[in-house]
Formats: C-alpha cells, structure tokens, sequence
C-alpha cells in the first residue's frame, strides 16, 4: 500500500496519495497509531485486491484502535474494495471527519463501520456505491453502532447510511433535534433517520 502507521503518528498538509494497491488499506493501513489528514489533503484511486478476488478498504484501513482524523477539504474518492472502498473502521477504532472533509465516488461503500466509532461533525459521505452500483455510504453493521456529533452539524452536511435496523446517532454535549437528523440519508428503501424522543 501507500502508507503503513503502526502505532505512530502520521500528519498530511496537502498532497495525494494515489494508485496504490495492497491486500487491506491500498492507502493507508493504520494499525493502533494516528493518521490525520488536513488542508486540500486527498486520498484517490487505490485498490484492495487480495489473490482470490478480495481485499478491505481500498483508501483507509483502521483498526487495532487506531485514529483516522479528516479536517478541513480534505478528501477520499475513487477507491475500490470488496468492503469499505473508501474507509475500513474495524472494532474499537475511530474514524472522525471535521471541517468540509468529504468521502464521495467509492467503492464497496463509503465508509465501512463494523463496531469501531463514527465522530462526525460537518462531513459530506455521498455519491459510493456497492459492488452491483446502489447507494451505500456509510454501511453500519452490528447491532448498537453509534454515529456521534461532535459539534454543530452545519448546512451542506450530508451523510449516507446502510442498515437494516435502528440507526443509533448521539451526542456528547446536546440533545440532538429534528434538524439533525434531516443531515443524515437513508440508502436503503423502507427505513429513514429521525430522532428518537426521550420519555
């Protein structure tokens, strides 16, 4: 792949990584460090491929609890896997998106969530697809995944979500309303994001 962080950390001021290929994160694999992205900063066109066709996160791979951070204009588009053709966040990671960062033109799925941690707060996640080209964007699998605001979710937020069950979204430091649950879309026909009203 591109970038490998084993428990270090890693900072991107503008640039691309690009054209990369690996069997997971074709990327950036980041395993128990910190990889934060900043400015104009863009991951684009890698591939996860492994010998028998397969291969996970073919932009971003995190797991073994690392941290991937993106801020400002920051983006990944263009990347292609079985599972998580943008972002890859495995059980007990994190992934957080700030600023106008965006995920867009993916595939399989925008972001790939299974049991990690989802921080947003202006985020755009739109326009990634699966493997037969229906819209998934944020694809959340487990049975309690939680998306939460970290802050305002300002005007041009606009985020994806696959699931078959409830979607979970909180909050650390404010009830969330109506408005922010019209920032969130669902990709799949039946289900929709609205708030859950406390007793």
């Amino acid at each position: 792949g591109g970038v490998w962080v084993y428990g270090g950390t890693f900072n991107m001021h503008g640039g691309t990584i690009t054209k990369n290929p690996a069997n997971h994160g074709g990327g950036v694999y980041v395993e128990g460090g910190k990889f934060t992205m900043n400015g104009t900063s863009s991951i684009t066109d890698n591939m996860a491929k492994d010998s028998n066709g397969n291969g996970t996160s073919g932009g971003v791979y995190v797991s073994n609890n690392g941290t991937f951070t993106m801020n400002g204009n920051a983006s990944i588009e263009s990347n292609r896997a079985t599972n998580g053709g943008g972002v890859y966040v495995n059980t007990g990671s994190q992934f957080n998106m700030n600023g106008s960062a965006k995920v867009t033109n993916n595939t399989d799925a925008g972001v790939y969530v299974r049991g990690g941690t989802f921080v947003s707060d202006k985020p755009t996640v739109t326009e990634n697809t699966n493997a037969s080209g229906a819209a998934s964007n944020v694809y959340l699998t487990g049975s309690e995944i939680t998306i939460t605001i970290g802050g305002t979710l300002n005007e041009g937020a606009n985020i994806g979500v696959t699931k078959n069950s409830a979607l979970l979204v909180a909050t650390g430091n404010r009830e969330l309303t109506p408005e922010d649950a019209k920032k969130f879309k669902s990709n799949r026909a039946g289900y929709e994001v609205s708030v859950d009203p406390k007793d």
